[in-house]
């Protein structure tokens, strides 16, 4: 699979629809999974369906984190040169 030349690296971050199933719900969520079941049912019946992808729950949780801490950083860092 390819977005804009260039290959997804194939992590937990992301997940392709038609490797989505119901089973995913804890990893990609229910409507999420639901697409990815959506998907394969109408593509094994031939329909002409656009591919997609996912990004995981945890991709979401550690950008999260990774965010609260670049931005408590920027707060730390902006305390130290006033004083």
């Amino acid at each position: 699979m390819t977005i804009a030349g260039n290959l997804m690296p194939n992590q937990p971050y992301v997940r392709w629809f038609e490797d989505i199933r119901l089973k995913d719900i804890p990893a990609v969520g229910g409507k999420t999974a639901s697409l990815g079941e959506l998907y394969s049912l109408l593509a094994a019946d031939g329909g002409k369906v656009p591919d997609g992808f996912a990004l995981t729950a945890r991709a979401y949780r550690e950008s999260a984190l990774l965010s609260r801490a670049s931005r408590k950083a920027e707060i730390i860092g902006s305390r130290s040169r006033s004083t």
